[in-house]
């Protein structure tokens, strides 16, 4: 009976972390955990750095791979204009085995874009223990491939001659994202759209939103060619991955020096 009351109160603290997790990152908006057929209204908030190409998101590259029996996220390191071996691998795959090889599509990095938004309506509950929710605050936001397609359409399709900057705090436009039923996951791509006239973020948001910053500071440190050589090594020969250990050191820093498995995913 002590044993299983032990398991019990583990159980227990484990439920309170995560939520004391999902309490604390109240400044990342997880807008696809609304319902089917819901809509969240956001406004995108410019880079600080204006040498950003793409003004107000930027993108983030990471591999996921099962490591010491669960998925990690690892950078990669071609985000940082270095050879990365996981891509290295994924192309191996692509030119062994074709283009649908699943092992290259495996290996092959994702792509997250990273944006700050206002929250002008939220569709999701209210925080628990808070009462909160996220209308009025401004949060950190990831889209996938799916969502960005959509949002570059809609500014792709605007006419050169029109005047739609959509990032203006006094003459911008709201982007309303709609999750339409679709499968397990829905899709956002159907009736997300930007709104089709021009609205003044409201005063009382106003500070919160001027204090922009530089997005790529969002983008996780470089870990290094050695760390992630020896994280993709692990993975492939079913070892246990301890930071700094001396399988970090095995690699020369060369692309070529990235693992040749012939195990299928």
């Amino acid at each position: 009976a002590d044993r299983i009351n032990k398991l019990k109160e583990l159980f227990k603290n484990e439920k309170k972390n995560k939520e004391n997790g999902n309490r604390q990152n109240r400044e990342f908006y997880p807008f696809w955990t609304m319902k089917e057929e819901q809509k969240a209204v956001v406004r995108f908030l410019p880079d600080k750095n204006p040498e950003n190409p793409y003004m107000f998101y930027i993108e983030k590259l990471e591999h996921t791979l099962p490591i010491n029996g669960k998925n990690t996220k690892i950078p990669c390191l071609s985000q940082y204009g270095e050879d990365c071996p996981i891509c290295e691998l994924s192309r191996k795959y692509y030119k062994q085995e074709g283009k649908e090889s699943k092992n290259g599509k495996f290996y092959y990095r994702d792509k997250i874009s990273l944006a700050r938004i206002l929250v002008v309506d939220d569709p999701l509950p209210a925080d628990d223990e808070t009462g909160e929710k996220f209308t009025g605050k401004v949060c950190i936001t990831q889209f996938g491939y799916q969502i960005m397609q959509k949002i570059k359409a809609e500014i792709g399709n605007i006419p050169d001659d029109e005047d739609f900057d959509f990032l203006s705090f006094d003459k911008g436009y709201n982007f309303t994202i709609y999750k339409t039923a679709f499968g397990k996951y829905g899709k956002y791509d159907v009736a997300s759209s930007f709104d089709r006239r021009p609205s003044a973020i409201p005063a009382e948001y106003r500070a919160a939103c001027e204090d922009l910053i530089d997005l790529s500071t969002l983008i996780p440190a470089n870990p290094g060619y050695e760390k992630v050589h020896a994280m993709l090594s692990c993975h492939i020969n079913g070892d246990d991955y301890v930071e700094g250990s001396s399988n970090e050191s095995s690699s020369n820093g060369n692309s070529e020096s990235a693992p040749v498995v012939k195990k299928k995913v």
